[in-house]
């Protein structure tokens, strides 16, 4: 698949992915010919990982690996960032308590 990942995931299906392997850009400062691209502060660079990172998580098998790229300062930031969450592959939500909607309706049977 070759498209802007954002317009494109909301029609994958849900649940058929076995490996997501990711390799996000590292949060350095580079300039590459006469743009130039300025690293982000630890909480931008999170809200950013997050902000595509959570709409992947439905695509995930609930028995699926996830692979991700980065140097020691961008892996620190992601390392921090999904420990701090619990994510919900099933309704797509990314909460700091285990309170989904999924979960919610299993303890309801």
């Amino acid at each position: 698949i070759h498209q802007d990942l954002m317009c494109l995931v909301d029609y994958l299906p849900v649940g058929f992915v076995d490996l997501l392997f990711l390799d996000p850009p590292y949060n350095l400062s580079k300039s590459f010919q006469s743009t130039r691209f300025p690293a982000r502060s630890a909480g931008e660079y999170a809200r950013w990982f997050e902000s595509w990172l959570v709409p992947l998580l439905k695509v995930l098998k609930p028995t699926a690996s996830v692979y991700c790229c980065g140097d020691w300062r961008s892996s620190a930031v992601r390392s921090s960032t999904v420990r701090s969450r619990r994510a919900c592959a099933s309704c797509n939500s990314v909460l700091a308590t285990n309170s989904c909607r999924t979960a919610r309706r299993r303890a309801a049977r």
